[in-house]
């Protein structure tokens, strides 16, 4: 599953820099990627039983916590709204500090 997400990942990013480098791209139009770090949600819910995972990748998050789905939702938000009208072509990582670097 992670190698498959990693890849769906760099498509996304291929395809938001493609719309926005694309001349016939409507003018008002935004696109932007965020990148998810770890959320508990039902859907990973599994992840989260096993006690040895999660202190292996909170030991690689310098936030030490998971990300809590509000929190995404708060990006989701921002990034659809006025606020961000000047923002486009842009990967928001969303992940307490675990990636290393920059996109």
């Amino acid at each position: 599953m992670v190698p498959l997400l990693a890849g769906s990942n760099w498509g996304t990013d291929v395809r938001v820099q493609g719309f926005e480098a694309d001349p016939d791209t409507d003018v008002n139009s935004r696109f932007n990627e965020i990148g998810p770090g770890y959320f508990r949600t039902e859907l990973t819910e599994a992840f989260y039983t096993d006690a040895g995972w999660q202190e292996r990748m909170l030991a690689r998050i310098p936030a030490g916590r998971f990300g809590d789905p509000a929190e995404m939702g708060d990006v989701c938000a921002y990034l659809c709204g006025a606020q961000a009208g000047f923002m486009t072509g842009q990967n928001v990582l969303v992940d307490g500090g675990k990636f290393p670097g920059t996109l």
